[in-house]
């Protein structure tokens, strides 16, 4: 498979948790072999750019929109949202806003992107909610999956037991030798 000569390829190394030819190593190179060429990553991927969005930018924006917005953080964040009984609304999924911004939010410097953003809706955003410092979300899956002896079957995998391996590699192992496919583990 050629990787860094397509974007689609690029962004499958950009954006893949795992690359193709580590999966043998995971997984079995039957089953590895089976899944690449039913699933045909670079072939799927290039379908999220039909039609041609014509720029390098539209691309990268047509390969997000289409694989990561929508299938992670989309999904995310509507999981979250119904687990506390908040119904979550993410503007710029909305065609007529993103529309209308578009042109100026690709251009020019961050902070004036924000304030378009905050003066988009009829009435403006308050300052407190405007000037608010940024607050993060964080899950503790890392030190689960090293605390829970049920989870850490990933450090018998010489790739995941490296203390370098992000923690999301460790978990989709984790994930998929439990309950996808228990025999791998």
């Amino acid at each position: 498979m050629l990787f860094a000569g397509t974007h689609a390829g690029v962004y499958l190394l950009r954006r893949g948790l795992f690359m193709p030819w580590e999966l043998p190593q995971l997984l079995g190179s039957e089953i590895a072999a089976e899944g690449l060429a039913v699933l045909a990553p670079l072939e799927h991927l290039n379908r999220g750019m039909d039609p041609d969005p014509g720029t390098q930018f539209g691309r990268a924006a047509a390969l997000e929109s289409s694989f990561y917005l929508r299938n992670q953080l989309l999904r995310d964040a509507d999981w979250a949202g119904m687990a506390h009984s908040v119904e979550i609304r993410t503007p710029l999924v909305d065609a007529t806003l993103l529309k209308t911004l578009a042109p100026d939010l690709v251009s020019g410097d961050a902070l004036k992107r924000k304030e378009l953003l905050a003066d988009a809706p009829t009435r403006p955003l308050p300052s407190p909610v405007r000037n608010r410092k940024k607050t993060g979300f964080n899950v503790p899956v890392a030190r689960c999956l090293t605390s829970d002896g049920a989870l850490n079957g990933w450090s018998r995998v010489p790739v995941l037991a490296d203390r370098r391996c992000p923690w999301a590699r460790r978990w989709a192992h984790t994930v998929f030798s439990n309950v996808v496919h228990p025999a791998i583990s």
